[in-house]
């Protein structure tokens, strides 16, 4: 079962990894504007600025359609599982600290481990890009389903009344959660392929940005029952 999953996986990342690298080559009009100046190998800080808010936006938008589909579906009323209630105070340092390393530390280091070195041995577009963006989406592929079960299910605002009902909503949530991550890291590499790293970490680091920004912004709406989002809760 396990190889099934993993090869499942695989398919599922190389399949959007291919995809992105050759949306990128051939970009449809409504974000021609936003890859151009990027093919053309001259991006300012504003452009980059502009598609890594593109790509956060893009990938919460992924999420929160996700979330509010589920809720829908089981038109349950929000719970916060057991972790919640049981280490309250310790979830809220370990996001706090979470948060910290993932808009700073993490996309250079990242940026370093997937898009520089895969190109020390691959030179060329599409066996790079699409090797890199796989490896990318398969980093962030959540494999524990009881840590996951406690942690992103309340972390994201997807409602559980049963506990039945987890592995349901996990295996829609893991698609994605990979899909948008191989998604990103496809932009990424194309970004640092055509121009550098410092380019690549500049878009990874907004794009967290706008994800941790909006999230705040809009948490209330897009994940109610995160307990700073909704004190009722």
């Amino acid at each position: 079962m396990k190889l099934k999953k993993a090869l499942r996986t695989a398919l599922l990342t190389a399949t959007i990894a291919f995809g992105t690298s050759y949306g990128l080559k051939h970009p449809p009009k409504p974000i021609k504007k936003y890859i151009k100046p990027i093919e053309e190998k001259r991006p300012t800080m504003p452009d980059l600025v502009k598609l890594g808010f593109l790509i956060g936006s893009l990938e919460l938008a992924m999420l929160s359609a996700h979330s509010l589909y589920i809720r829908l579906k089981y038109r349950s009323t929000v719970e916060v599982v057991k972790i919640y209630n049981q280490k309250e105070e310790k979830v809220k340092t370990e996001r706090k600290r979470g948060m910290w390393m993932l808009a700073i530390l993490v996309p250079a280091l990242e940026e370093l481990m997937f898009r520089a070195f895969p190109y020390i041995f691959i030179k060329s577009y599409y066996p790079y890009n699409i090797l890199q963006s796989s490896l990318f989406g398969w980093s962030h592929f959540p494999f524990d389903d009881e840590k996951i079960s406690e942690r992103t299910i309340s972390e994201f605002g997807i409602p559980i009344e049963h506990e039945s009902n987890i592995k349901k909503i996990m295996k829609g949530y893991k698609s994605l959660r990979i899909g948008s991550t191989a998604f990103a890291g496809g932009i990424l590499g194309y970004i640092f392929y055509n121009t550098n790293i410092w380019n690549s970490m500049l878009v990874h680091l907004t794009a967290n940005f706008a994800v941790l920004g909006l999230s705040k912004l809009f948490g209330g709406i897009l994940f109610p029952n995160i307990p700073e989002n909704n004190k009722r809760l």
